[in-house]
């Protein structure tokens, strides 16, 4: 037998832009921009004998198509004030989701597409800011964004007000303090439990509402000398209408229609981030630590009980140090660490009276993959020429080859030992070591 699965995934992107400088005190641009986003996922299975090959595969597609325009203005009327403003408006089109299933035997041939037709809306939005120097030691930034999103005849519109300040403590040394509130016309829809991770984008519908959230951050920040940074900054996050998929539904069953197998519920993300920063010298870098907490509440999920969101994350770190051996020769290396993506995983298994294979679950993403870690380096070698300056680089990607698990999936194997089969937890994982040799130049 050949098994074999993957995910493919992608953007593509044009932009064209136009800048223009009216006066000294009003500059202004334009842009249209194209995006297309794809998310493509496959499964087959090969079973190959003297005479036949039989197979069996399925494939999930979907994607979105953007098209935007766009204007922006920057106005200084004052010294104290530096006024943003513009207006855009985006064609969207949503293709959720197309299942292909193809199955060919000695007996039989199966070649189907189920496709949603697509969906089409248009995004208008329209802001403008103000940053005020009250001070030498104040400094203010209000705000207010209007955005509407037309969808199936459904029309949704929302204000969203910004405020943040600044204020100097010392010449080095500065608090800092924001409230936003915002809303978002597309959502994540992702599973978390064993297989495939499938992170699926799909847009507010005439049933399932935009999502809106507020967020109000306090932080603290200090220079020293210029040489060394350090922040601290915490966060509190709420929000309504994300959605989750509904219990027993699946991607696969998105041609059915996806709004009928979500849950719409509230979410809460909070925690606090250090960063450090050294700037001059020949050996500087960064580490930046969060500690963060990201949770869901559905009505109809989990028995109605908070739990942690796919992509909760306690601990994210990220130590950076670049050396400078001379003015040609640079090494540089980097560490990340992140707590393991939350996922839902079976507890037990067992047959029933009609040989139906049943799992039982505990509670929704109880369990935890394993922690992702990796280090990068890298060595670069510069020479100026007469006319430009050229350079290779020496990179090592995963330099001590940590498999990650990028998903996880439920196998059997056999046990001489009790001659029966046992159910295991197997991780795949994408990207191993991988060393890479480049060469540029600047001119």
């Amino acid at each position: 037998d050949i098994y074999r699965n993957g995910i493919q995934w992608g953007n593509a992107t044009g932009v064209v832009r136009w800048n223009h400088e009216f006066n000294r005190k009003l500059f202004g641009n334009a842009t249209i921009n194209y995006t297309r986003y794809r998310f493509d996922l496959f499964s087959e299975e090969k079973w190959i004998d003297a005479s036949t090959t039989e197979l069996s595969a399925q494939r999930y597609f979907s994607g979105i198509n953007d098209v935007s325009a766009k204007v922006d203005f920057d106005f200084l009327p004052t010294p104290n004030h530096f006024i943003k403003a513009g207006a855009g408006v985006t064609w969207h089109q949503y293709s959720p989701g197309a299942f292909q299933s193809k199955v060919n035997t000695a007996s039989y041939n199966i070649d189907t597409l189920l496709k949603r037709s697509f969906l089409r809306s248009h995004e208008y939005d329209a802001y403008a800011e103000d940053d005020i120097k009250i001070s030498d030691k104040l400094k203010i930034n209000v705000g207010l964004h209007f955005s509407a999103f037309l969808i199936q005849g459904k029309n949704y519109s929302s204000l969203q007000p910004r405020l943040s300040a600044r204020y100097l403590l010392k010449q080095d040394m500065s608090i800092k303090a924001s409230y936003v509130q915002m809303t978002q016309f597309i959502h994540l829809l992702t599973n978390s439990g064993v297989g495939l991770p499938t992170d699926l984008w799909v847009p507010a519908t005439s049933i399932v509402p935009p999502q809106y959230c507020r967020q109000a951050a306090l932080g603290w920040a200090w220079n020293y000398k210029n040489d060394y940074e350090v922040s601290v900054e915490a966060y509190y996050k709420t929000m309504r209408n994300v959605i989750e998929y509904s219990e027993g539904a699946s991607f696969l069953n998105t041609f059915d229609g996806w709004e009928g197998m979500v849950e719409s519920g509230k979410g809460k993300s909070y925690g606090t981030e250090f960063f450090i920063q050294k700037k001059k010298g020949k050996t500087n870098g960064i580490i930046g630590y969060t500690l963060s907490w990201t949770n869901r509440r559905f009505e109809n999920l989990n028995e109605g009980k908070t739990f942690p969101y796919k992509y909760d994350r306690r601990h994210d770190l990220k130590i950076a140090v670049v050396h400078q051996f001379s003015k040609r020769f640079q090494l540089s290396a980097d560490w990340v660490y992140g707590t393991g993506v939350a996922t839902t995983l079976p507890v037990a298994v067992y047959t029933d009276a009609s040989n139906r294979e049943i799992e039982v679950y505990t509670g929704r993403n109880s369990f935890r993959m394993p922690a992702y870690h990796r280090m990068d380096i890298g060595l670069k070698w510069t020479k100026q020429k007469k006319h430009y300056e050229r350079a290779w680089l020496v990179n090592v990607y995963n330099v001590y080859n940590r498999l990650n698990a990028f998903y996880i999936y439920r196998d059997s194997v056999y046990d001489p030992a009790t001659q029966t089969e046992r159910n295991v937890f197997t991780k795949v994982t994408l990207f191993p070591i991988i060393p890479s040799v480049s060469y540029q130049f600047k001119f």
